[in-house]
């Protein structure tokens, strides 16, 4: 019996490993003649493998001994035999492994032979080019693991160079993997449709192999800072890309670092030399060394008062002692400061571990693939140098058993509600590279289909938000935690939100159905399909980085949780992992637990008394229970009352198909033209659109010269004009489809193939009234909320399907994004709608938007820095008129009557004017059908054209004088401070936004220097551009723990000086050179669908309708910005005739004097401060013209 079992486990081995190398043929692919096949080839583990020995030790215990001497001589026959059988089978495998080497490469597809490799972080010096010897060697180690059962978690070698991405069908980009020849993996992305370039570097050494705390963090800060062969000035990096519109940053994690940065195209080659020789010999200087580690102690501070890092601290002090998991990794002046160790010494120490072989590199540009690699040699990356580095010593297990089979609470500052997190640990062993189980397991978690355990707990008002995802990674393991955000009355059912998480994790594993897994594979592919990877940036490149350093699959960069097959007793396996509540940590945080009941039998009440912890951390936690087994199992069981829920997964509305395409580019000038003009030839152009490059310059609105925007009426001859330019800008345009008194329906013209999904932007605009006040705005979000809530629930399959809907509130409207599927879009979208005016929540409906609008508010101000706080909170109660504080906002949901809704529901629908915006794959007769659809569904009157009303909102003059407003930091032991400096620029003019904008570049770094690296004040500093509706400011901020903002104010006063200096000696040379990039970020349009509709839909919700902006930016520069109106426009507006707001919060924990405005060494060419308290204040002092009026034109 049990020899048929091992037997069956081998040929369902065979099996399986048949299907993964069939895995791209199955029926989840749409359109399998487009695609290449794909052969995913993998080797049986040898783990699984029958233990024979073991059998016949068993079987020989329960044998007589005559019988045991049979079975003696018939297993040393049966062992002669077997390596007889082994020593022909080590050639035939060897024959064989060359005979799918030879395979291999006539295959077209790019599929590979994956070769294990022992070393899984460190490679001890050694390329990993493959010679035939050291090929040879690996083979014969594979043969030797079959034989020895050996399954040790390995990497699988790859032919970098014949690599292949997997693109999906509308990626037109183009990829290039290669290795040099000291190791460092690369990976080039060519597209020419971008202007911006960004670079990564991912470097598998982090906080875990250092000896002193923090010292992998300060190392990453100071090679900004260190000089080289090819940079002999500190920052000199940072100072180029500052003059080529580019920025750079980087993170320390336990086991990597990673270092990226973007900059114009123009400048790109010329970079990678600077990033290259970062990190070949670098020199760090004493002087700068001091001056940074305030900078990490600054940012060692900020953690301090975050709570998502007392979090972390926690699990730190969980840990095993005396292992790299129980240590401090940010760094801070205690620990980088001693008589013990040469802080230079160690440093250079610590960068001489950053080995070649340990390195990944990700580049992007418009280049193309030939140029960067040519720009990768030339830079010497293939010079940076290979050592051998001791691997680090990781426990597989990073917490003792003593730890678990508790519930813990952690005492957090800011955060007012209760945050419910499970942590727990999944072995590598059994489950790498199964991403696809964390995905489907996340999706099913937090599924709205009925059954799942978000909509279980949803339905009770229980939670507001949940989250699951891996926090960590290691060679051993992951660390997932599931996140869960708890209403009042989720806390106050703490124990039923807990039990049932863990019953649902059960029943799900209990019921798991392959045909669920098989509908999400299918719908993944789809995704991933029709995706055109078009939105790229800066953090994504460092991603890919991170990727392809660790990953071995690299090829998989667009499809990391990609699906394989289904087994599902290892999806089983997956589910007892994650739901093991012996394994997992329980936590439970907030900043108050008093005056809130639980009702639990095992739980006690939570008080605010902490007695584990550290103070230096600022972070205290403590056991709330020690669970026994009896409520261990009672925490997993279900009660006989509850009703048993069998999740089914429905995707019905995901095409199954081969899916159309609308394509603009294939449809001639003329049919198209028909298509639109035709059917509404009555209509004429208005006024104020012009069709004359000489009329439109002389309007501010419109931008008609190369027509791109169009009505109905115009001319066929201007549509052919139009698609017969093939302007290389201009691959998608607006056309108005429909205009009259109470719809403007525009549609996205897009001449790229985008994915087959249909968006539809609409806003509900009451033109006869003014702007919302604070009530009608408070009640639209609750009743949106509301909604969007039971839309969840009415509709889940469309939400699973990847329909959706969204809104927004804001004072003037209500805005609306419906997106999904082509082939069912009217429908769906259709039942959406017709819901947005018929839907009466209920009382328990409301209650639960309000509760969830709260805990919104609260989470996002929880998470905001003291910096954060005076930009997003202070700064605009200071400015707008309109603003409403968060507090007040609390106040207003927390008082929203149910009872009021007719009322506040008659203002959105009477007098109401729709705005349509249809993109993606659509043609404009169906975005037509779909506007005389979607508006029938509105029951709404039509506004009175003579009884429409100027709708605007005040931004508060700063006029030419200097104000003060001072707070202290709410927290008493906290000894961060904060100055954010705002200078008022004005209403926006073309002009003066291209001025701003060349400017702040520049100034965000020379800031960043000054502050930070010279001054050592603290570690956010830098400056930004900030605007409130029409009016633009310039801002400069600083938050640290050196000194009080009143003092900081002087410094940001002496830099500005210096800047003036440094403005003043930049040549006409270095101007041009900063107009050229600025000019080429200015022509790059946007290329994702995403950012495509965003741009449209601003300037159609502004109701301007300059859709072209970027030709009065390129007029503008081509004729009137000039350096000396650069440096004029910066003596006016941040010297002589600067409008400025100081803001400025003090550390209690620190001296502090509030009326000190004038400290020693004041400028002396600064207006007097006027210290105010409101908004009223400014207003009072300016009673002539106290406002900026931003319209909306009716």
């Amino acid at each position: 019996m049990e020899n048929n079992q091992q037997v069956l486990a081998e040929e369902d081995q065979v099996q399986q490993q048949a299907q993964d190398q069939n895995y791209d043929e199955e029926n989840c692919l749409i359109n399998n003649e487009e695609r290449v096949k794909q052969v995913d080839s993998r080797r049986v583990s040898s783990a699984k493998r029958p233990k024979y020995n073991n059998y016949f030790v068993q079987k020989v215990l329960q044998m007589k001994r005559p019988e045991v001497l049979l079975i003696v001589v018939a297993l040393i026959l049966t062992l002669a035999w077997f390596e007889i059988v082994c020593f022909v089978k080590h050639d035939h495998d060897q024959m064989k492994l060359k005979l799918i080497q030879k395979q291999q490469k006539e295959l077209s597809s790019s599929s590979f032979i994956q070769l294990p490799h022992q070393s899984q972080v460190k490679t001890e010096g050694v390329s990993d080019d493959i010679d035939q010897s050291a090929e040879l060697n690996i083979q014969k180690r594979v043969l030797k693991d079959k034989k020895q059962g050996n399954n040790e978690n390995r990497h699988k070698e790859i032919n970098w160079d014949e690599l292949k991405i997997k693109k999906t069908l509308l990626d037109q980009k183009e990829y290039k993997f290669m290795k040099l020849q000291n190791g460092i993996k690369v990976l080039l992305i060519s597209d020419l449709d971008t202007t911006q370039s960004y670079a990564a570097l991912d470097v598998k050494i982090g906080s875990w192999d250092e000896k002193i705390p923090g010292l992998a963090h300060f190392l990453e800060h100071m090679k900004f800072i260190a000089t080289n062969q090819f940079s002999h000035q500190a920052s000199g990096f940072d100072m180029f890309l500052a003059n080529n519109q580019g920025s750079s940053n980087a993170y320390t994690d336990a086991i990597h670092t990673n270092y990226h940065y973007q900059i114009s195209s123009l400048a790109f080659e010329e970079s990678l030399k600077y990033f290259s020789y970062m990190f070949n010999k670098c020199e760090f200087k004493e002087e700068f060394a001091l001056k940074e580690i305030n900078a990490v102690n600054s940012e060692f501070i900020n953690t301090l008062s975050n709570d998502n890092w007392r979090i972390q601290y926690v699990l730190t002090f969980l840990a095993k002692k005396d292992t790299p998991y129980n240590k401090f990794t940010c760094g801070s002046n205690e620990s980088l400061i001693s008589d013990k160790f040469d802080l230079i010494k160690e440093l250079e120490a610590f960068n001489a571990k950053y080995s070649a072989d340990l390195m990944s590199l990700v580049l992007y540009s418009n280049h193309s693939i030939e140029d960067l690699k040519n720009f990768v040699f030339k830079s010497d990356f293939d010079k940076i140098p290979v050592v051998k580095n001791k691997p680090v010593n990781l426990p597989k297990e990073p917490f003792d058993e003593n730890v678990y089979k508790k519930i813990y609470k952690i005492q957090l500052e800011k955060q007012e509600y209760k945050c419910l997190q499970f942590a727990v640990i999944v072995d590598n062993k059994d489950f790498n590279n199964r991403h696809d189980f964390n995905d489907y397991f996340k999706g099913v978690l937090t599924s709205s289909e009925k059954g799942a355990f978000y909509q279980q707990m949803k339905a009770k008002n229980y939670i507001s938000t949940i989250d699951f995802g891996r926090f960590q990674r290691t060679n051993h393991f992951e660390a997932f935690m599931l996140e869960i955000n708890l209403t009042d009355d989720g806390y106050e059912n703490l124990e039923e939100v807990i039990r049932s998480y863990f019953v649902f994790v059960q029943e799900f594993k209990e019921n798991v159905q392959k045909e669920n897994f098989e509908e999400m594979k299918h719908f993944q592919q789809i995704l991933f399909d029709y995706d055109s990877n078009e939105d790229m940036y800066e953090e994504k490149i460092s991603d890919f980085a991170d990727y392809i350093n660790y990953s071995e699959e690299p090829q998989y960069l667009f499809l990391q949780t990609r699906y394989k097959n289904f087994r599902k007793k290892d999806f089983q396996a997956y589910l007892e992992k994650i739901g093991d509540i012996r394994k997992n940590l329980i936590f439970i945080s907030s900043n108050n637990f008093e005056n809130a009941k639980i009702n639990s039998k095992i739980i006690p009440s939570i008080d605010n008394t902490f007695t584990k912890g550290d103070k230096y951390f600022n972070t205290f936690y403590d056991v709330v229970v020690e669970l026994n087994e009896e409520q261990l199992n009672f925490l997993t069981t279900k009660k006989p009352e509850e009703h048993s829920f069998l999740y089914t997964l429905d995707l019905q509305l995901v095409p199954k198909g081969k899916i159309h395409f609308y394509d603009a580019t294939k449809d001639n000038s003329q049919l198209i033209a028909q298509k639109v003009e035709l059917p509404l030839l009555e209509h004429k152009v208005p006024n104020f659109i012009s069709t004359s490059k000489e009329e439109y310059s002389q309007d501010p609105f419109m931008r008609n010269d190369r027509n791109s925007m169009f009505k109905f009426g115009f001319s066929q001859e201007a549509w052919q004009r139009i698609l017969e330019e093939k302007n290389p800008d201009n691959k998608f345009i607006p056309v108005m489809l429909i205009n009259n008194q109470n719809i403007n329906s525009f549609i996205m013209l897009n001449f790229d193939k985008d994915e087959p999904q249909t968006v539809c932007k609409l806003k509900l605009i009451n033109k006869s009234r003014g702007l919302f006040n604070s009530i009608e705005q408070t009640f639209n979000s609750v009743y949106f909320t509301a909604q969007m809530r039971h839309l969840e629930d009415q509709y889940a399959s469309a939400f699973e399907s990847n329909y959706g809907i969204s809104f927004q509130v804001t004072d003037k409207d209500v805005q609306m994004s419906v997106y999904g599927w082509n082939s069912k879009f009217e429908k769906v979208a259709s039942n959406f709608m017709k819901n947005v005016q018929e839907y009466q929540p209920t009382q328990d409906e409301w209650n639960a938007a309000t509760d969830n609008l709260v805990l919104k508010i609260q989470k996002d101000v929880s998470d905001y820095q003291i910096f954060k706080y005076a930009l997003k909170e202070t700064m605009f109660s200071l400015l707008d008129n309109q603003f409403i504080g968060s507090k007040d906002r609390i106040n207003l949901i927390q008082n929203s009557k149910l009872e009021d809704i007719e009322k506040y529901k008659s203002n959105l629908f009477t007098a109401t004017n729709l705005d349509f915006l249809f993109s993606g794959n659509v043609s404009p007769k169906k975005s037509i059908q779909y506007t005389n659809t979607f508006k029938n569904l509105f029951q709404i009157t039509q506004a009175d054209p003579d009884q429409l009303v100027d709708r605007s909102f005040n931004i508060v003059n700063l006029q030419n004088k200097y104000y003060v407003y001072q707070q202290l930091n709410s927290k008493p032991d906290d000894t961060n401070s904060a100055i954010v400096n705002i200078y008022q620029i004005g209403q926006r003019s073309i002009k003066n936004y291209i001025y701003l904008n060349l400017l702040q570049d520049k100034l965000d770094r020379f800031f960043f220097n000054f502050l930070r690296t010279k001054e050592g004040l603290g570690y956010v500093a830098g400056s930004n551009i900030a605007t409130i509706g029409c009016v633009d400011h310039l801002t400069v901020i600083l938050q640290g723990d050196q000194k009080q903002p009143n003092e900081i104010n002087i410094y940001i006063e002496k830099g500005l000086k210096q800047f003036n200096k440094i403005l003043n000696k930049v040549t006409e040379e270095d101007f041009q050179e900063s107009i050229t990039s600025f000019k080429a970020n200015i022509e790059n349009l946007p290329v994702s669908l995403e950012d495509k509709i965003t741009y449209m839909w601003t300037q159609i919700d502004r109701e301007k309708y300059d859709f072209d902006i970027r030709y009065y930016f390129l007029n503008q520069l081509e004729s009137e910005i000039t350096l000396q109106g650069m440096k004029d426009f910066y003596h006016y507006h941040m010297r002589e005739y600067a409008s400025k707001l100081s803001i400025q919060v003090f550390s209690q924990a620190k001296p502090y004097d509030l009326n000190d405005l004038n400290v020693k060494n004041y400028a002396k060419n600064l207006k007097e401060p006027i210290i105010i308290k409101s908004k009223e204040d400014i207003v009072n002092l300016n009673q002539e013209n106290p406002y900026f009026k931003c319209s909306f034109k009716s």
